[in-house]
């Protein structure tokens, strides 16, 4: 019966081992360790109302900053082939807004190729200056519409080359209030932007984030096997030792009665 017990209790040692074992070679969900799963279709890697993914809305900025660096750049030549003697300080200020233009560019597209979240925030970065400065000339010329001197949004608009020969009330009254509405609708559009860049920075991160976490939690199955290996010839040592213990208290029993 000990003997019998013993080969029981054994095989279920062994059994319950090669379970674990099969369980180990696998991934860790069902003890827990394994992450919610990653859908790169959720809401929150969407934009447009949800009807376009956050990447392509990305591509879509990339053309048109493209286009933007492009435009500048043939300004840059355009103006040095017509007039070498052009005014230093617009040059200065196209050559710069050029190569800030280039570099963002160029590291939203390196940025979509590798799937690297931090390249966006150079972007990100300068759309929320944008912002900044739409919400200052915002309530500037709010307060101008309300409170303060009309002509204001007038010489505003000369100093960009714009020709306001008008000095009526009700035309500066026009002008100051177009400006404020001009400037509400650029700062709408900075935050539909920063949203777009916003849902791909989180959407490259939570993927990567995924992948480093499903790359750790997965356990080699040769190194289980040979531990179960080790556990089972353990388990029918002890079934061998096993009868040689009951043969010995037999025969001390048979000295003491003799």
């Amino acid at each position: 019966m000990p003997v019998s017990e013993a080969k029981m209790r054994g095989s279920a040692v062994s059994e319950e081992i090669c379970e674990m074992t099969d369980q180990d070679s696998r991934t860790w969900g069902s003890c827990g360790a394994l992450p919610s799963s990653f859908d790169p279709n959720h809401r929150k890697y969407r934009c447009c109302c949800g009807h376009v993914h956050a990447t392509t809305g990305m591509q879509i900025i990339l053309a048109l900053l493209s286009i933007t660096v492009l435009f500048d750049m043939w300004q840059v030549i355009g103006g040095l082939a017509s007039s070498p003697k052009l005014d230093k300080y617009d040059m200065v200020s196209v050559a710069v807004r050029f190569a800030i233009g280039a570099g963002i560019t160029g590291s939203i597209l390196v940025s979509l190729v590798t799937e690297r979240a931090a390249l966006l925030v150079p972007y990100l970065l300068l759309q929320g200056a944008g912002l900044a400065a739409g919400l200052v000339f915002f309530v500037a010329f709010l307060y101008i519409s309300l409170f303060g001197d009309r002509s204001t949004a007038a010489s505003f608009l000369r100093s960009h080359g714009h020709s306001i020969k008008s000095k009526e009330d009700l035309q500066l009254n026009y002008i100051s209030w177009l400006m404020v509405i001009s400037f509400a609708i650029v700062i709408l559009l900075q935050v539909w932007l920063m949203s777009i860049v916003i849902a791909c920075w989180r959407y490259m991160r939570d993927k990567r984030a995924f992948n480093k976490s499903l790359g750790a939690i997965e356990v080699p199955s040769r190194p289980s096997s040979k531990n179960t290996m080790r556990t089972t010839r353990s388990a029918d040592q002890l079934d061998q030792k096993q009868p040689k213990v009951e043969a010995t208290r037999t025969s001390s029993a048979t000295l003491d009665y003799v």
